[in-house]
C-alpha cells in the first residue's frame, strides 16, 4: 500500500485554517504545507521523464525533502488533539506507506505478489492465477471515445483497450510504465484463456477518490459491469 501525500497536505491545510485569521500567517503547519508543496512541485517537473529517470530523481531530490519533513515533525511540539497534532500523528503513522513512492514498480508489486504468487509464463500446470492489466488509449486517440481524467466509456476500432497478462516473473511491468492510463485488475484468472468463466477470485476493489467525481466513478463501474474493461468474475 502506498500512502497518499494529498491527504497529508490536506491535514496541514486544515491545521492552518483551524487557527484565527490573525494567527494563520505564522502557523507552524505552514512548514508542513511547504514540504508537501515542494514534493508536488518536483513530481510535476518529473512527469515527462522515463520511469527509470523518475525513480533516480526521486531518490536525489524528493527523499531529502521527505527526510527534512520527518525531522521537522519529530521536533515540533503540538497538542495531540489539536489540528496540527493530528496532522503530525497522521504523518508518523503513515510514514512507512508515504515513503513507498520511492520504490520501483517492480519492488512495489513484488512485495504484494512474492515469487510463486502467479503462474509461471506458459506453465499452466502450476494451476495458479495470473494478474491482468488493461491499458486504455488517451482521449483523442483514433478509435477511442475518451472521457474526463483518462476514463473512456466506449472503446472501439484501433483504439480498443489492450490486455496484458502478468505472470510470476512480473516481466510485463516495464511495458506498462509508459502507458497513459492502466488498470490493474483485482481479478485472478486460471488457465490459458482470460475469459469470464476462468475468473476465480475478486481479491479487492479500491478507489482513491481524490479529484474523482461521481461521473467518473459511475463510468468506471459501468465499464466493469458491462465487461468493457475486463470480464466480470463469478463472485461479484
Amino acid at each position: 500500500m502506498v500512502g497518499c501525500w494529498a491527504h497529508l497536505r490536506r491535514k496541514f491545510d486544515e491545521a492552518v485554517k483551524s487557527l484565527p485569521q490573525k494567527d494563520q500567517a505564522n502557523a507552524a503547519a505552514l512548514q508542513g504545507q511547504a514540504y508537501c508543496s515542494r514534493l508536488f512541485s518536483i513530481e510535476q517537473e518529473l512527469a515527462e521523464l522515463p520511469p527509470e529517470e523518475q525513480y533516480t530523481q526521486r531518490l536525489e531530490r524528493s527523499k531529502p525533502v521527505m527526510d527534512a519533513l520527518l525531522a521537522w515533525a519529530e521536533t515540533t511540539n503540538a497538542a495531540p488533539k489539536s489540528a496540527l497534532g493530528k496532522a503530525i500523528y497522521y504523518l508518523k503513522e503513515q510514514w512507512p506507506y508515504l515513503i513507498r513512492v520511492l520504490v520501483t514498480a517492480y519492488e512495489f508489486y513484488r512485495e504484494i505478489f512474492p515469487v510463486g504468487s502467479f503462474e509461471r509464463k506458459g506453465v499452466y500446470e502450476d494451476q495458479k492465477g495470473n494478474g491482468i492489466a488493461v491499458t486504455i488509449p488517451p482521449k483523442g486517440t483514433k478509435g477511442s471515445k475518451g472521457g474526463e481524467n483518462g476514463i473512456t466509456l466506449e472503446i472501439e476500432g484501433d483504439g480498443r483497450a489492450k490486455r496484458y497478462t502478468i505472470t510470476d516473473d512480473l516481466a510485463t511491468l516495464p511495458d506498462l510504465q509508459d502507458t497513459d492510463f492502466t488498470i490493474m485488475s483485482p481479478i485472478s484468472y486460471f488457465g490459458n484463456r482470460r475469459s469470464g468463466k476462468n475468473a476465480r477470485f475478486l481479491y479487492a476493489l479500491v478507489f482513491d477518490l481524490d479529484g474523482v467525481g461521481m461521473p467518473q466513478l459511475r463510468d468506471t463501474l459501468h465499464q466493469m459491469e458491462s465487461s468493457i474493461l475486463y470480464p466480470r468474475p463469478p463472485l461479484w
